[in-house]
């Protein structure tokens, strides 16, 4: 605690009439999370924020019941004003403890909320202006350095756990789409040229994220191979049959190697 201190003594060096105005109107930006909810409110309204706003709404309820009224009570940390009662405070007071910040909390609170929902323009100036109210903890001395510090790590620590929850569920998702992708040789007969059969093929395969190659024969069928899913391959063999400007009478299919490095369909010729 001593060190911190003297960290919250360095700080009062660096006060001027200039300084002592700014670092308290940056730091009534936080009292009660005021411009978090404001932002927050504004994002509701606007309907391509919805979602946005939601987001921060949901990090803001979290923050208030975990930080202000569970951590601050349960470690019950003493102001550094009211250990060092020489300082000349020029914020009022407050009644609450000191560890976690709760504006350091509430503000990365939001910028995780931002980051999450994809906002990283509004997000980088948000992020600006918490830090800006996390050193105004500092200089107003009405926070340790490991109380703003708690703030911004409860918050970087719930951002990391959840891009790591993301990036797992990510790499299942994938493994199971490798492990059930097939690639399958089929040879179509009957009235399968000068329909579109191919282009008709090819605007189904990239329906359905499917890969591979369709190719006109001399025979009069068409050779194709796709690469995908099974259902939607079969899918895509479902819409050839109903085709009305198209008749299958017979099909050859045989089961090839996948192809991890083949990307998009083509029509060969």
């Amino acid at each position: 605690m001593g060190f911190e201190l003297n960290i919250l003594d360095w700080f009062q060096t660096l006060h001027t009439p200039v300084m002592d105005k700014l670092m308290t109107s940056v730091t009534k930006l936080g009292d009660a999370g005021i411009f978090w909810i404001i932002l927050t409110l504004i994002f509701l309204i606007i309907p391509k924020m919805r979602k946005t706003g939601v987001t921060m709404a949901a990090a803001l309820i979290v923050d208030l019941l975990l930080c202000n009224v569970l951590l601050k009570n349960l470690v019950a940390r003493t102001r550094p004003y009211d250990v060092n009662t020489t300082v000349e405070l020029l914020v009022a007071k407050l009644r609450d403890y000191s560890f976690p910040s709760g504006h350091t909390a509430a503000s990365f609170a939001s910028v995780t909320a931002l980051y999450l929902s994809g906002e990283r323009r509004i997000g980088l100036i948000a992020l600006v202006i918490s830090c800006l109210i996390a050193v105004s903890r500092l200089y107003l001395y009405v926070h340790y350095p490991t109380d703003v510090l708690g703030g911004i790590n409860f918050w970087m620590s719930f951002r990391m756990a959840w891009i790591s929850h993301c990036e797992i569920c990510r790499r299942e998702k994938d493994s199971k789409i490798i492990m059930h992708k097939i690639r399958v040789s089929i040879c179509f007969y009957g009235r399968v040229q000068g329909v579109g059969f191919r282009y008709k093929l090819r605007y189904l395969a990239e329906k359905y994220s499917v890969t591979g190659w369709a190719r006109n024969e001399y025979d009069g069928s068409v050779s194709t191979e796709l690469q995908g899913l099974e259902e939607d391959i079969d899918k895509i063999l479902q819409a050839l049959y109903n085709d009305r400007y198209i008749e299958i009478d017979d099909i050859r299919k045989r089961s090839l190697p996948v192809d991890e490095e083949e990307r998009g369909f083509g029509v060969r010729y």
